[in-house]
């Protein structure tokens, strides 16, 4: 059989900031085709599988959201428009350690 390949797919080509601190609260504009109408609400982003908060659709070729927190090293950002596959973006990624203060050992083995 063959595979069907929507038109209408997005496609995500670039990520700016490529990477943010783990910590989340950075806002990233993805670049790519097929988002969708400016301020398109049916729209969704998420990182490591994380939903971004405040989405804002700017152009069919423009997005962006604030990010979660997430876990230090590679994350995959993907974008869903309306009914049509997803997007998916794997050269996306969080930076940083995480410090622990006045934290006990048997705190993070529960």
């Amino acid at each position: 059989s063959l595979g069907v390949t929507s038109t209408n797919q997005p496609t995500i080509t670039d990520v700016a900031p490529a990477s943010v601190d783990l910590a989340g609260g950075s806002t990233i504009t993805l670049t790519g085709t097929k988002f969708g109408a400016a301020g398109a609400s049916d729209v969704s982003i998420s990182v490591g599988g994380v939903p971004c908060n405040s989405v804002t659709i700017v152009s069919a070729t423009s997005a962006t959201c604030i990010v979660a927190g997430g876990v230090s090293g590679t994350a995959p950002l993907q974008l869903s428009a309306g009914t049509e596959a997803s997007a998916l973006y794997t050269s996306f990624s969080y930076t940083g350690t995480v410090t622990c203060t006045n934290c006990a050992e048997q705190d993070f083995n529960k």
